[in-house]
């Protein structure tokens, strides 16, 4: 849950959690590859989408799938574009916080609003 201020007890718990999370999964043996999939790279730029994201955003996203041989082509993200709505406006250049976002629901929110066009797919 996102906090605006960085040091409340909430944010702490966050962080901690996180760690946690990250420690467990560094020593779980799973790297990118056994995670990432070309269903979950075109679900997560449908979110990216979605919130309004950064082309920052972006890029990194299609660098991880590429690092990973899951290709990403312009017409590919088109299409996946023109059947995404925009659902959120997020900061930078949007209006709203990510704390906004949590309130409304979050990412779980989004992907029921996105209706049917998730890849549920494993192999893409």
């Amino acid at each position: 849950m996102p906090a605006r201020r960085p040091c409340t007890p909430n944010r702490l718990r966050i962080g901690e959690a996180t760690g946690r999370a990250a420690l467990a999964l560094a020593r779980s043996g799973w790297t990118p590859a056994d995670i990432v999939t070309p269903a979950s790279v075109r679900n997560a730029l449908r979110v990216l989408l979605a919130i309004g994201g950064s082309t920052n955003a972006l890029i990194h996203l299609t660098a991880i799938a590429g690092r990973l041989g899951i290709p990403v082509d312009a017409g590919e993200l088109n299409e996946i574009s023109d059947r995404t709505p925009t659902l959120v406006a997020l900061k930078p250049t949007g209006e709203f916080y990510m704390e906004d976002f949590h309130a409304a629901g979050g990412c779980p929110r989004c992907c029921t609003s996105c209706g049917t066009h998730w890849s549920r797919r494993a192999d893409g």
